[in-house]
């Protein structure tokens, strides 16, 4: 299993990378969306296993509010806007969906991950993408 802290350090570095000047400038609003779990390939899942998608999402909430880089949208406003999004009856998974609720949102930056387990052998799998929505560049960390 890869420590959160290591896939955090890397998505760390791609936050650092084009934007730093910028955000020492006046902080850019940052649209984090909920850290997801995928367990469906798993060979065996463990009762506890969803819940390291939640503890992993409220570090890397931490994390980032605390470089005070950027403003992060707050939770229940995020909530709200893909709600709106798929009261036309699809899901807002994808990173096109995700970067026009962003823009919506006034968010220069959105952050998507997800932790996949594919067994108790090699345990989750962080992957991470950070898009700046308005340019419609991705670039994503892959710890896995």
């Amino acid at each position: 299993m890869i420590p959160s802290n290591q896939w955090l350090m890397l998505l760390a570095l791609a936050l650092g990378n084009p934007v730093a000047a910028e955000a020492q400038a006046a902080p850019q609003q940052l649209a984090v969306f909920p850290v997801a779990f995928y367990g469906r390939g798993a060979n065996s899942l463990e009762k506890g296993d969803p819940a390291i998608a939640t503890t992993t999402d409220s570090i890397l909430r931490a994390e980032l509010a605390q470089s005070r880089r950027f403003e992060l949208v707050p939770p229940a406003r995020l909530a709200q806007a893909v709600g709106k999004s798929e009261s036309s009856g699809t899901e807002c998974v994808s990173l096109e969906c995700r970067r026009g609720v962003s823009r919506t949102l006034g968010a220069a930056w959105m952050v998507t991950a997800k932790l996949s387990k594919t067994s108790n052998l090699s345990g989750t799998c962080p992957v991470s993408s950070l898009t700046w929505p308005a340019a419609g560049a991705c670039g994503t960390t892959n710890s896995s």
